[in-house]
């Protein structure tokens, strides 16, 4: 299933590196850094000076100090060494605020940095942008933060304060649009639409949860019987919603999203608005109009929403990570709970601890030592998340798993539980990481960043539905905990020869695949009113291959289509389902969608949304 290196397409930006400064990359993976309090806005009258106290827990293992000549700092970004407005006669440089107050600041302990600012003459609502570094070493990874800083004139003593004024803070959202890749839309009845709009907030808060509702918000959005909803809708009334980001005052969202042509003829007009953390964001409507050219086929029937209650909960994968041949060190980035397989609690690890876990073949025991704790259990063990979320952090620092074309990255943390479970069948130990199944989206090495989104879609969805179809493979088997396919060893997917899983570092570095992510969030194909299993791989030889010919199991979605883009081309995969180079050329030199697109690879499915 994996995508071959071929596919990326890497852009390599080379800089000047000046002395006496940090390089901008993270050179060294024992330095890193986790938020532990970074003011949400400060707000300042012209000319004022105030302090600001951030402060950053050390989740490398490293020692922090600010008396030698790698001490931690703070450094202006976007872009790097920029010489902050706000820069007072306290700084070392108009770039470098201030050194940690702390001799020495040790792993999992918190270091504080107090920055003193002078606010400009101009009011208006600014972005500063910093980042903690090792000087001459390395950046240090997770130390990136924001301060949006309001520069207001003091209130005036007349009536109009006294008649309660609301502070800038309290203002409702605001928003600019700036463009839209469609302004109008020629389509055949039924057609999916995607439109990429670029919003720009212009008020004085950040906005963390942003969605698009259809119409004004309140009804579903119809013109002259016209129905616009699509199978990616979260419900009836909301095309998109996004929870990952923030968006900054000043700064530009990009928001994604698709509707179906009405199924008659005729000329409409569609209407839709943003909400910013459940509130009206003014200026935020968005009005396409559309011309259905022909009307949708007879057995083309419109999107029907009958509530939230048709959704059943975003379910869980069980990932095979490696097999336990040694001890291995587990980091936790929040506060964990360790169970047996029983549901008994055994110990706790706070934030930022390690410990060391192993089993014992000899005695048939897991053993877990390290932050207070000495446990032995002859019952498999389990890390859980002590909130329950499931998404959670933690790293495993002796996993190397670091890519070519940057080898500052680890690709060693991830999200949700760990399981430590012996097979019986096998005489085996593995890891096993158990996390909610979009997260285990977002850690998928399947695609480079920089392909069209409507390969990215499509790959999501196909990875996503192949990931649903194993979990239930399983469940159809008496056995929740793994799949038909890796039954004797408790989980649902191998890490590395089902789907490519690097876990959570590509949240942070894939952001276009992310938000593929969410944007068909809980989409899946289905044949017949069934899951339809959708392997994919990188290229054909001008033709893919249908199941029969290569897995003698007949799937009437899985056929031979022509793949023009890859004729004279070497066969690279099995040649069944998407071809991933044919998929990406049609996506790129066609603007085919990603419907289309899965439709033509697996003939005859359906898109239905499982969960919200």
């Amino acid at each position: 299933m994996t995508l071959k290196s071929k596919l990326l397409f890497l852009i390599v930006c080379a800089g000047v590196l000046t002395m006496a400064r940090p390089a901008f990359a993270y050179e060294r993976a024992d330095y890193q850094a986790r938020a532990h309090t970074v003011p949400r806005s400060v707000t300042m009258q012209p000319g004022e000076t105030k302090t600001v106290t951030v402060k950053f827990t050390n989740t490398g293992k490293a020692i922090w100090n600010n008396d030698d000549e790698h001490f931690v700092s703070v450094y202006t970004q976007e872009p790097k060494y920029r010489e902050s407005m706000f820069a007072h006669t306290t700084w070392l440089k108009p770039e470098q605020p201030t050194k940690m107050k702390n001799t020495n600041v040790f792993t999992a302990r918190v270091g504080v940095f107090k920055i003193i600012l002078q606010a400009p003459r101009e009011t208006g609502t600014y972005t500063e942008h910093f980042a903690l570094t090792a000087e001459d070493k390395t950046w240090i990874k997770g130390g990136d933060f924001v301060l949006n800083i309001i520069v207001a004139d003091p209130p005036k003593e007349t009536a109009a304060v006294v008649a309660q004024q609301k502070p800038a803070a309290t203002t409702p959202p605001k928003a600019q649009i700036l463009s839209l890749s469609r302004k109008k839309v020629e389509a055949r009845g039924g057609q999916a639409v995607t439109v990429r709009a670029f919003i720009k907030n212009i008020g004085n808060r950040p906005w963390n949860v942003r969605e698009l509702k259809a119409g004004n918000g309140v009804r579903i959005a119809t013109i002259s019987g016209g129905r616009f909803a699509h199978t990616s809708w979260v419900d009836t009334l909301t095309p998109l919603r996004l929870s990952s980001g923030v968006v900054s005052p000043n700064a530009t969202d990009i928001l994604t999203f698709t509707f179906a042509a009405p199924p008659e003829k005729g000329n409409y007009v569609t209407h839709f608005v943003l909400m910013a953390d459940n509130e009206l964001a003014e200026g935020g409507e968005i009005s396409i109009p559309i011309t259905v050219t022909e009307d949708a086929p007879a057995l083309q029937m419109p999107v029907t929403f009958s509530g939230t209650e048709q959704f059943g909960s975003e379910p869980s994968i069980r990932v095979g990570l490696f097999k336990l041949e040694d001890t291995q060190h587990f980091i936790a980035t929040a506060d964990y709970r360790i169970k047996d397989g029983t549901g008994a609690e055994l110990g706790a690890i706070p934030v930022g601890a390690t410990v060391a876990f192993s089993y014992d073949e000899k005695k048939t025991l897991y053993r877990v030592v390290g932050a207070g704790l000495n446990i032995q259990s002859s019952s498999y063990i389990r890390f859980e998340p002590a909130d329950g979320s499931g998404t959670a952090l933690f790293t495993l620092p002796d996993r190397e798993r670091r890519v070519s074309w940057n080898k500052s990255l680890n690709y060693n943390k991830y999200r949700g539980a760990l399981e430590l479970r012996y097979g019986e069948k096998n005489n085996t130990v593995w890891v096993i990481n158990e996390l909610p199944m979009e997260y285990y989206l977002k850690g998928l090495a399947e695609t480079s960043n920089n392909q069209p989104e409507a390969f990215h879609k499509a790959l999501v969805i196909a990875a996503r539905t192949y990931a649903y179809y194993h979990m239930q493979s399983g469940t159809e088997n008496g056995n929740t905990q793994a799949s038909l396919k890796h039954d004797n060893h408790y989980f649902h997917l191998d890490a590395t020869y089902d789907q490519v899983y690097q876990g959570a570092e590509r949240e942070t570095s894939f952001a276009n695949v992310n938000r593929a992510v969410d944007e068909t969030r809980g989409l899946i194909a289905t044949y017949g009113g069934e899951i339809a299993v959708t392997p994919y791989f990188t290229r054909s030889d001008g033709r893919t291959r249908s199941n029969l010919e290569v897995w003698r199991i007949d799937r009437p979605w899985l056929q031979s289509v022509v793949a023009h883009y890859d004729k004279g081309k070497t066969k690279l995969g099995h040649g069944v389902g998407m071809s991933a180079q044919d998929a990406i050329q049609r996506a790129d030199k066609e603007g085919v969608d990603y419907e289309t697109l899965l439709k033509y690879y697996y003939r005859g499915i359906e898109l239905v949304k499982k969960w919200n």
